[in-house]
């Protein structure tokens, strides 16, 4: 559980509360700059793949239309 962890790293609660939702809200501005980037589609797609498996990882719900 990454709330564990951060407890463990002495993270204040509230501090990794924030990183998480942060992550959350800027979800579409990430997909929108890996879109936008000149890398080649492959690894555009690449990196939309890892993004979505870390906000899972963080519970985070992953819009629909995402990948």
């Amino acid at each position: 559980d990454i709330m564990k962890f951060a407890e463990y790293c002495k993270i204040p609660l509230k501090a990794a509360k924030n990183v998480i939702l942060d992550f959350e809200t800027k979800m579409d501005v990430m997909k929108m700059w890996i879109q936008k980037s000149f890398l080649p589609d492959d690894m555009k797609l690449q990196y939309l793949k890892i993004l979505e498996d870390r906000a899972k990882i963080l519970n985070i719900k992953v819009p629909d239309n995402f990948n």
